[in-house]
């Protein structure tokens, strides 16, 4: 009875881990909303971001903003 009480415990705490780092790992958010879309419909943070984006889509640059990719099981976020 006991192992079993132990392993419900184990799982438990588990779930409530995975739940708390789930919760810290959340984008951030700024409290003053700054965005500006560009003309090919992504919506940026900054004029500069906004420049960029528009140059790329006019040269027919395929691109993204704010990626994520895994390196190495590991993800990053590229600007």
């Amino acid at each position: 009875m006991g192992g079993i009480l132990f392993v419900v415990c184990f799982i438990a705490a588990y779930w409530l881990i995975k739940k708390i780092l789930k919760f810290f790992k959340r984008k951030y958010i700024p409290p003053v909303a700054t965005s500006f879309k560009c003309m090919d419909g992504h919506i940026v943070r900054s004029n500069g971001e906004l420049i960029i984006d528009n140059y790329l889509h006019r040269l027919d640059i395929e691109h993204e903003y704010e990626n994520t990719i895994r390196v190495r099981g590991h993800p990053i976020k590229y600007d």
